[in-house]
């Protein structure tokens, strides 16, 4: 901070203790001092004081403040060196005494209660800094915009700019000092600099709703440091990225912004925009948003013009031919071919949105009142045709873009109806209220039709066969429907296989001599068994599987073996047993009281010293504080072992443990042993299809519970790669598996299933919802990680993908990511093919990944055309879907995708999906890398946080 001047004059003290200080550099001033002063002496707040810091060599400037000075002993008048604002505001805050400080530059002003509107805030909230909005005004003072605070600034909304004006601030004294005051380096974004600091010195900002602070435009200090506005705009973006708030190419991105704003205000003013543009540098792919370059545009030009947004479009009428040079300048700087049509384009568009609604051209596109005007015949060398509904609000729901191969000959009204009906079920009416009504009328005729004809798609249907009740397969002849296919519980997979070497691992060296075996289904297990039996008896309730049990002894000569047809829940199971094993089958009884009583009955057919083995899993539904499987049984193995384990005259000798079931081997005695029990794992040996219904660490929610549920909104995930290692600028687009696999457990865990896109569109046209907590997982690029690591992920957790491939470059690199360091291979055809094979969906992500607002109308409506017809051929599946490369989908662009045969194009707009409603645009939750379970529960928009508590 610069060190205490010397006044240039010496007023009497004021009579009261200034609570705020009001900080002025002043250089060059004449012409706007005697109005910032004006504004001062006018608050209704009066303990201030206004020191004024002026250069010593500005002898007109300091002669001016020196008379307000003698008028109001609480303006004071200081000598401050330096070449910038920011060097001067130090000198005078080394002056300042109040609380608070304010810094008012000496071409602004404001109002008669900003003082006292801003303080009131901050004592009533305690905040560090109170932030208001501001009104522009033009060098005549009428008003031509208004900006306003929506909510209170972090230091993650900071990073992308100063949250106001800086007179529209109002901070803590000892806040200031604490950071040190203003870079006196900066030229330029100070007031962003002195935020950012502020925010990481555990500031805490403050919101007032008022708009009290006036900015005067038309200083020429916005247009005559151009290169200072870039080179401090990099330089502040540079700390905001170091301390972990900027996003990927955020500092190059804004400094294309910055161009545009800045040579808006040249382009207004006459003055010459090469410099700005050669200070572009290259940009990452499609990082610019065209809309957002929009918005710098109209803002510069309302800044050069001193005009409000609404007449911009009358001052450009000469303007169209240099805008479009400095923009191409632009695009060529930035290595982005296209960029400046896109933003050309989107530039009109909203010229046309805030405009008058008649028949016009703007630069190279129409603008069509739809009210009035009949079929369009356009010019040739119309781009897009905008439509308008005036007398729709608000106005942003009024105005729809077009191809002007879609639009061409159509009634303009007819055009935007189907726009407006076509959103009007995706408009939510708690954030737009005033178009509740016709969103609710839109939904209800469309939910009408559609029962409509499910009524009589129910009615002309056929019959559709009956389906197998798991949970009633006690005593007819179901399971024989089970046994119609050979081994349809998998058990010759390893994870069965070891489950059975373990089971017989559990008996006695010595000699059995009569086992039975309850359950024996195709004698899998009984020809182990039959080994270390002197006879066993296998039975089974089914004749099917006792057939094919008959085979297999035979096949390996096994004469020990006695098959007998037996339903042993309500039969007899004889007595005199030396052993009776009876292993993944007691779920199936009627209540857990059953098991206690199959239990008595064990116990009497053994033999003294007998002995008892079983084998059986862990489900959610009995022990839902720990893993198990999902499978809707009423108990599973913490139930059967506390019956036997309670049943007198049995005797636990061994067992083992798993995370997934339990293994107990019981003896028929009268004095308790000491039980050994050891503890093994089964997950490595678990098989995709199995895995798939393990719920790990226990369920918050089962899946069968969660059916219970009805869904009207649920969540789309994007996900993009899925790596540990990679360019560093590329994190935000890449997960590592480990922190993948648990995000699908915390899914899993509150009973998510996955959804495809044929149920979504069934319960849509049912007018509906959806059964349970659907989850969509959706993956862009098509990266052949997809395949060898997140698709096996996705299995064994129970849950599938829907992946959008770039068609034209399957099988190659993703080239589009060059400039961050090695791109990422893709997958190729054939694995392509087989994952379809397998379950996964694919959508479109176009031919070459360039963004739409790249393409001209030929080029998107070829690229749209081609991708889909590749994918469908090479995988067999129908492709609806399409999510645009970066998320850009131009609204000129949504008629060529539907004309292309897409009905679904999916964004990378954050929130909840709809289930019933306007289905063109779907938006999407991006999983960010490095994202915590925390953030993760937060994006879903769950109230059971990680911990599985309700959050709420």
């Amino acid at each position: 901070m610069a060190s205490r001047a010397v006044p240039t004059a010496s007023p009497a003290a004021p009579a009261v203790s200034p609570v705020v200080s009001i900080v002025t550099p002043a250089y060059r001033a004449g012409t706007t001092l005697g109005r910032m002063c004006d504004s001062v002496v006018t608050q209704t707040e009066t303990a201030w004081e206004n020191i004024i810091a002026v250069r010593p060599e500005d002898d007109e400037t300091r002669l001016l403040a020196e008379e307000q000075s003698r008028r109001d002993p609480r303006v004071r008048v200081i000598a401050a060196a330096g070449a910038t604002a920011g060097a001067a505001r130090n000198a005078a805050l080394a002056e300042a005494v109040g609380e608070y400080v304010l810094f008012l530059d000496a071409d602004d002003t404001i109002a008669p209660r900003h003082l006292a509107r801003l303080l009131d805030r901050a004592r009533a909230t305690g905040a560090d800094a109170v932030v208001a909005g501001f009104s522009r005004r033009s060098p005549d003072g009428r008003v031509i915009a208004i900006r306003r605070v929506a909510e209170e600034p972090d230091r993650f909304s900071l990073s992308a700019g100063p949250p106001s004006a800086i007179h529209a601030m109002l901070f803590k004294r000892s806040l200031i000092e604490q950071v040190g005051g203003f870079d006196a380096a900066l030229r330029t974004n100070e007031d962003w600099d002195l935020c950012l600091r502020a925010a990481d010195a555990g500031a805490r900002f403050a919101v007032s709703s008022s708009v009290s602070a006036h900015y005067w435009t038309g200083h020429p200090s916005l247009t005559s440091q151009p290169l200072a506005m870039m080179q401090d705009r990099m330089t502040v973006g540079q700390r905001a990225d170091r301390a972990g708030c900027g996003e990927g190419g955020r500092r190059e991105v804004d400094a294309w912004r910055t161009a545009l704003w800045t040579g808006a205000i040249a382009l207004a003013r006459g003055s010459a925009w090469q410099d700005i543009a050669a200070m572009l540098p290259p940009l990452p792919p499609a990082a610019a948003e065209a809309e957002i370059g929009a918005a710098a545009l109209l803002d510069g030009f309302c800044i050069g013009y001193c005009c409000p947004a609404e007449a911009v479009e009358g001052r450009l009428a000469d303007a169209w031919p240099e805008l479009g040079r400095f923009l191409v300048a632009l695009a060529e700087r930035a290595r982005e071919p296209g960029l400046d049509l896109a933003t050309l384009a989107a530039f009109e568009a909203e010229l046309a949105r805030i405009g008058p609604a008649r028949r016009r051209t703007i630069g190279a596109s129409e603008v069509v009142n739809g009210l009035s005007v009949g079929p369009i015949a356009m010019s040739e060398r119309a781009r897009q045709v905008v439509v308008r509904l005036p007398l729709v609000r608000p106005r942003s729901r009024a105005t729809f873009v077009f191809a002007p191969d879609y639009a061409r000959g159509r009634h303009p009204a007819a055009l935007a109806a189907e726009r407006l009906f076509g959103k009007a079920g995706a408009w939510p009416g708690e954030e737009r209220p005033q178009l509740a009504g016709l969103r609710d009328r839109a939904v209800r005729i469309a939910g009408l039709a559609r029962r409509a004809l499910a009524r009589g798609e129910e009615e002309g249907g056929a019959e559709t066969d009956a389906e197998i009740d798991a949970q009633d397969l006690t005593g007819d002849d179901r399971w024989e429907a089970i046994f119609s296919s050979e081994d349809p519980w998998n058990y010759h997979c390893p994870y069965e296989s070891l489950k059975y070497e373990r089971t017989l691992s559990l008996l006695p060296d010595a000699p059995i001599g009569r086992a039975l075996e309850l359950a024996c289904a195709e004698g899998l297990f009984s020809l182990r068994l039959a080994g270390r039996v002197g006879h066993l008896t296998a039975a089974d309730i089914s004749p099917t599987a006792l057939a094919r049990a008959a085979e297999r002894l035979e096949r390996h000569g096994i004469g020990n073996v006695a098959l007998q047809e037996l339903d042993f829940f309500s039969s007899d199971i004889g007595a005199a047993w030396d052993l009776i094993v009876s292993s993944e089958v007691l779920y199936y009884m009627a209540a857990p009281a059953a098991v206690g009583d199959f239990a008595r009955r064990i116990c009497a057919a053994l033999n003294p010293d007998g002995l008892f083995l079983h084998a059986h899993a862990y489900e959610v539904t009995d022990s839902p504080g720990r893993s198990g499987f999902d499978w809707g049984d009423a108990f599973a193995a913490a139930t059967i072992s506390s019956a036997f384990a309670q049943q007198p005259g049995l005797r636990l000798e061994r067992a083992i443990e798993t995370e997934l079931y339990r293994i107990e081997l019981y003896r028929k005695a009268a004095e308790a042993v000491p039980a050994r029990i050891e503890t093994l794992s089964a997950r490595d040996e678990l098989h995709a299809e199995l895995a798939a219904d393990v719920v790990w660490n226990g369920a918050v929610v089962t899946r069968q519970a969660a059916e219970e549920e009805r869904c009207y909104r649920f969540p789309v995930l994007m996900y993009h790669s899925l790596a540990e290692d990679g360019p560093a600028a590329l994190a935000d687009w890449r997960t590592s598996p480990a922190a993948f696999e648990e995000q699908l457990i915390f899914l899993r865990r509150r009973g998510y299933r996955s959804v495809d896109l044929d149920e979504w569109d069934r319960a849509r046209r049912g007018g509906g919802a959806l059964s349970g907590r659907p989850v969509l997982i959706t993956f862009d690029d098509g990266y052949r990680d997809f395949a060898d690591t997140a698709w096996p992920i996705l299995r064994r957790n129970g849950f599938t993908a829907h992946v959008f491939v770039v068609a034209g470059r399957v099988g190659g690199r993703a080239e589009w990511d060059a400039c961050y360091g090695e791109p990422t291979a893709l997958m190729d055809w054939p694995t392509i093919a087989r994952l379809a094979d397998e379950g996964v969906t694919f959508g479109s992500h176009l031919m070459t990944h360039r963004p739409l607002d790249r393409l001209s109308f030929a080029e998107a409506a070829e690229e749209l055309r081609r991708s889909r017809e590749l994918i469908e051929a090479r995988t067999g599946l129908a492709v609806t879907s399409l999510a645009p490369p970066y998320g850009v989908v131009p609204e000129a662009m949504r008629d060529l995708a539907k004309a292309a045969g897409y009905e679904r194009i999916f964004t990378v707009s954050g929130g909840l999906a709809p289930v019933v409603g306007g289905r063109l645009l779907t938006p999407r939750i991006e999983v960010a890398g490095g994202m915590t379970l925390a953030d993760f529960a937060e994006a879903l928009g769950t109230a059971e946080g990680p911990d599985g508590r309700d959050h709420r």
